[in-house]
């Protein structure tokens, strides 16, 4: 994957900004009302495609491959799924007809993406095949860790790594290690390997008065693996 990682978005009236670290781009416009996504790449030259997004890719991005060649969206409602477009010809190059779309990695030649409570995919990315799945009814969200890695998790179960030139289980981790306070509600913003330790950040629902039950969000940063590296892959 190397360089191909979306820093930030910024949402404004009518679409939305993405803002990237990418070999050849720099950000990308998403505007709902005209339907119209703009790719602005590092040497300065611009390309407009109709490509369908809308609010919720705000959340994930829309990865463009990293030769800047090829823009996938993915959608909630299944009739959309995951498309790829070929930017400079304005055109659908294939789809895949699969609901709940989430977020959607670039590796090389391949994508991996992820449906919710569905399954992790692992694509072709010229021909929009499935190379490989990985089937979990209780899928939630994915993260990339390394280049040929993401940390999978799951509502309720264990989360794992996964190797995405194998499609192996790697690396498995309880809920007990996620959430040791067993808090009622936990949100798992970011994963990220940081000096050989894997770190998650996030929110999670906590009791400041018993008596009364009144609960607070409050956020967290938590090692969850003091000797993790891009070595256990």
């Amino acid at each position: 994957m190397g360089r191909n990682k979306l820093i930030s978005v910024k949402n404004v009236k009518g679409g939305f900004w993405q803002f990237w670290d990418h070999p050849v781009v720099s950000k990308i416009w998403a505007d709902y009302s005209a339907g119209i996504t703009t790719v602005y790449y590092t040497n300065g030259s611009i390309r407009s495609l109709h490509a369908k997004c809308t609010g919720y890719n705000s959340q994930y991005g829309t990865p463009v491959s990293d030769d800047g060649s090829k823009l996938f969206v993915g959608a909630w409602e299944k009739t959309l799924g995951l498309t790829c477009y070929s930017i400079e010809q304005d055109s659908v190059i294939w789809q895949m007809k699969r609901p709940k779309i989430r977020q959607i990695f670039c590796f090389d030649d391949y994508l991996v993406a992820l449906e919710a409570q569905g399954a992790l995919y692992k694509i072709n990315i010229q021909d929009g095949k499935t190379v490989a799945r990985i089937d979990n009814g209780a899928l939630e969200d994915q993260f990339c860790l390394s280049e040929h890695t993401v940390f999978v998790n799951s509502i309720g179960k264990e989360a794992c790594v996964i190797n995405t030139q194998t499609m192996q289980n790697v690396k498995k981790y309880p809920r007990s290690v996620l959430n040791p306070r067993g808090c009622i509600s936990f949100i798992l913003n970011r994963v990220e390997l940081s000096g050989g330790r894997l770190m998650i950040y996030g929110f999670e629902c906590i009791a400041n008065d018993t008596q009364s039950g009144r609960l607070s969000m409050e956020p967290y940063t938590r090692i969850i693996d003091e000797n993790a590296s891009e070595g256990y892959v």
